[in-house]
């Protein structure tokens, strides 16, 4: 459960002793989310749990590993909604705003634009909406592979790798992601962005007798 609302300022030039002769605005309401719940499930059989030990670990493992992966998916674009999925994760591309270079007022204004001049665009679009926080920069790892070695007219590449290892553009943090479509990216400010485990994922077993015909 969290609080969202809207601001408006009235803010200006007053006389001495004077009030403002509008008052600012303000509305909040409180919000909820209803708890995802993430289930996989793998038959094994008695032999297999008794003679391959190995592989049944590996099996388990594998099980928690596309259960996670399932779930980090959908914090990028879950389903998530208030009247028909209200158990679903409510991804970030679902809640986030789509760009446009006529908002950003940059249509037609950058000769030969490339990746890095649509990023950029994209954070001036953000700083218009009064976002400065942007640090995150989500893209396919095909396309980041495609521009990875690109530069400007300068000769300097757009992507810069930091000596961490990994990749940043305009101050912003690359994470390379196969859910991210093709031909897509997305900015986000990391501060935004809100998730809650109940619990952490867990394995448990669970047994049972296969019973004969004509048997009580």
């Amino acid at each position: 459960m969290w609080n969202e609302g809207t601001y408006a300022s009235n803010a200006g030039y007053v006389g001495e002793g004077t009030g403002a002769a509008t008052a600012d605005t303000g509305t909040v309401a409180e919000k909820t989310r209803a708890m995802a719940k993430i289930s996989a499930k793998l038959p094994l059989t008695a032999e297999l749990l008794e003679d391959a030990v190995y592989v049944a670990s590996k099996f388990r493992m594998k099980m928690t590993e596309q259960a996670l992966l399932f779930a980090d998916k959908e914090f990028y674009t879950g389903n998530g909604s208030d009247a028909t999925y209200p158990n679903h994760i409510y991804g970030i591309v679902g809640q986030s705003t789509a760009f446009s270079a006529t908002t950003a007022g940059l249509a037609l204004a950058v000769a030969t634009p490339n990746i890095g001049d649509v990023i950029e665009a994209g954070i001036l679009q953000g700083r218009l909406s009064e976002q400065n926080g942007l640090n995150l920069l989500w893209i396919n790892p095909a396309d980041f592979h495609k521009f990875k070695f690109l530069k400007d007219t300068n000769g300097d590449y757009i992507f810069v790798k930091d000596p961490s290892g990994t990749y940043t553009i305009a101050g912003l943090t690359v994470i390379q992601s196969t859910a991210v479509t093709a031909d897509t990216l997305t900015l986000a400010d990391s501060a935004k962005i809100q998730a809650w485990w109940k619990r952490n994922a867990e394995v448990k077993f669970g047994g049972s007798e296969m019973i004969p015909k004509g048997r009580a």
